[in-house]
């Protein structure tokens, strides 16, 4: 199991070609990286190490966001040489992949590939944005619960105007409980693995 994990983390690829000790982050799993077109993400590469299960389908964002001009979303589900399967989620833009999120539901899986990322290019930079809430009750007890969302960050700096992050992400929600007796009440926390490419808006002006 030990070696499938590593095999697992090892898919992680370098933003530069140097040594790992002189890149700042991944842009991609596998051969599936950033800059990639939906055909060349789905006729994949024969290297042995990960291969999509099934074309691409199509995704529909929930709640409030909405897909801006040239901007589509796909899942899909690939498979590592060991047969175990992740679920992908994939943006792009204007058919160029700027946006990767692997679904660490596997502790095993996500504690081996956090940790690898930390060797290769460091501790990155944590971003605890939980909100605490304080829990009191008549008889004196009290304590406090945290909700929210905790990332780590990686930052890959390409152009003056350009950067790639790679942002491990952990959420979970926690409330006080109306009875002691039950215990706090809490949403299993989710993790996930994203990669994207972001640039700065150019201000705006006559020319």
């Amino acid at each position: 199991m030990k070696t499938t994990l590593l095999r697992f983390c090892a898919l992680l690829i370098s933003a530069t070609a140097a040594s790992a000790s002189f890149a700042a982050g991944p842009v991609g799993v596998g051969y599936i990286k950033l800059g990639l077109t939906k055909e060349a993400v789905e006729k994949g590469v024969d290297d042995g190490n990960i291969k999509l299960l099934e074309p691409l389908r199509a995704s529909r964002q929930t709640g409030s966001y909405r897909p801006g001009p040239g901007e589509q979303w796909f899942t899909g589900r690939a498979e590592l040489a060991s047969k175990t399967r992740l679920n992908l989620s994939l943006k792009f833009q204007d058919d160029v992949l700027e946006y990767i999120s692997v679904d660490l539901s596997t502790t095993a899986i996500r504690n081996m590939l956090k940790g690898d990322i930390e060797e290769k290019y460091g501790p990155g930079n944590v971003i605890d944005s939980r909100e605490e809430k304080q829990c009191l009750y008549r008889n004196g007890s009290n304590f406090k619960v945290k909700s929210g969302e905790v990332n780590t960050d990686w930052i890959e700096k390409r152009e003056p105007d350009e950067t790639i992050r790679t942002r491990y992400s952990e959420f979970a929600i926690k409330d006080c409980p109306s009875d002691l007796r039950a215990g706090s009440i809490e949403i299993p926390p989710m993790f996930f693995l994203k990669i994207e490419r972001m640039k700065k808006d150019k201000p705006a002006g006559l020319f």
